[in-house]
């Protein structure tokens, strides 16, 4: 095994283009290419991380495409948001 086979965060997010906040939401979800963690350490192994792009490669966005490792249960942050948010003045009134 190469040393260089292996690189963080940083190198990815300039690999891959996707900041590191966002390799970091990639890997809670499960989403994102493998990685190891040793200690406090993100790695990814480099080849890795090029084939998980090549699996997302896509031709129009209408395509639908199997990846494997991918559970496809992408939240929708704008609905988590109004799900979450209190009931207005007005419709605590008609409810009442």
């Amino acid at each position: 095994m190469e040393h260089d086979e292996y690189g963080t965060d940083k190198k990815v997010s300039e690999i891959t283009a996707l900041s590191r906040q966002t390799l970091k939401k990639l890997r809670m979800g499960g989403n994102g290419p493998h990685y190891v963690k040793v200690g406090r350490a993100i790695r990814y192994h480099l080849p890795t991380v090029l084939t998980w792009m090549a699996q997302h490669q896509r031709r129009s966005t209408s395509e639908i495409v199997s990846v494997p490792g991918d559970s496809g249960n992408h939240a929708n942050p704008t609905k988590a948001r109004t799900a979450r948010r209190a009931p207005t003045r007005s419709a605590a009134r008609s409810s009442g």
